[in-house]
């Protein structure tokens, strides 16, 4: 017979220091950033298996992912509950102030504490939309439009004016720069413009070739074409140090009461991740 275990209980457990939920959530209204919050399922998709030949053969599948999968472009993962809340970005050193955003040669880890109400799940999906980071990408182009990977987004700068610094004036940056190559790889031509070699679609996530192929600037189909720009940081949540933080609160209450707390996740951006093909974004659903 196995023997029990059961847990013992002093006799006085003495006063009972509780946590403030409220606390907690003020906190993350206070210096929390607006996100958009984006719930991952994985995808049922799956390669077909064919073992033998006529009679013989027999069918089935394996449990690897379609690279041609309509709805999640080969990621293995579906998008679905979009919605924006509000999470406090944190260090890995767990400093209080916002993560700092080097760009995409940077680590590309940042710790995400959520409130109770929004556990998130793993290879969930946030986009900063309170932050803008510089992007490098090399596309081949495929026709006339080319969907981009992570849409450029519009950066208002305050700087001083090139008659004189003492004197501020704002600009909005998207594009940075953009070059193309031949269909053999070597670059060739100018810098491509913004408004002259191609055209960005209102949400930024397509590049219209149209104007480029009227002047002869825009690159060969099947010819490789790099840009650098701005864009919002996006964060896969690939971990849980802390996936659950519920207790007991007592504090003016005759009875222990139960408390969600916060709960704390940690994430990569997004291009640094390898689930998936750089420009194939996965699908959403409704």
């Amino acid at each position: 017979m196995s023997a029990r275990l059961t847990p013992y209980r002093p006799h006085k457990l003495g006063l009972q220091a509780d946590m403030s939920p409220m606390d907690f959530r003020k906190m993350i209204h206070f210096k929390g950033l607006n996100v958009q919050w984006e719930q991952a399922m994985a995808c049922p998709c799956r390669q077909a298996l064919t073992v033998g030949i006529g009679a013989e053969a027999l069918d089935g599948t394996t449990n690897s992912r379609r690279h041609n999968c309509d709805g999640c472009g080969g990621s293995g993962w579906l998008y679905h509950s979009k919605q924006p809340i509000v999470v406090l970005i944190t260090s890995a050193e767990h400093n209080p102030k916002m993560f700092a955003h080097y760009g995409v040669h940077a680590p590309g880890s940042a710790r995400l504490t959520f409130l109770p109400e929004n556990i998130p799940g793993f290879m969930d999906r946030i986009v900063a939309t309170d932050d803008v980071v510089v992007y490098s990408t090399v596309q081949e182009r495929k026709g006339t439009v080319d969907r981009l990977a992570f849409p450029v987004v519009t950066r208002t700068v305050m700087r001083g004016s090139e008659a004189d610094p003492r004197v501020p004036e704002t600009v909005e940056l998207g594009v940075i720069h953009a070059r193309r190559t031949t269909t053999a790889g070597l670059l060739v031509g100018d810098e491509l413009v913004d408004g002259v070699d191609f055209e960005l679609s209102d949400d930024g996530a397509e590049v219209d070739w149209s104007l480029g192929i009227a002047l002869g600037t825009a690159p060969a189909e099947e010819a490789t074409w790099a840009m650098v720009y701005h864009t919002h940081p996006v964060y896969l949540i690939t971990g849980f140090p802390h996936g659950f933080r519920d207790t007991w609160v007592k504090f003016k209450k005759p009875d222990p009461e139960r408390a969600n707390l916060p709960v704390l996740a940690s994430a990569r951006l997004a291009w640094l991740d390898s689930s998936g093909p750089e420009g194939d974004e996965p699908a959403e659903e409704a």
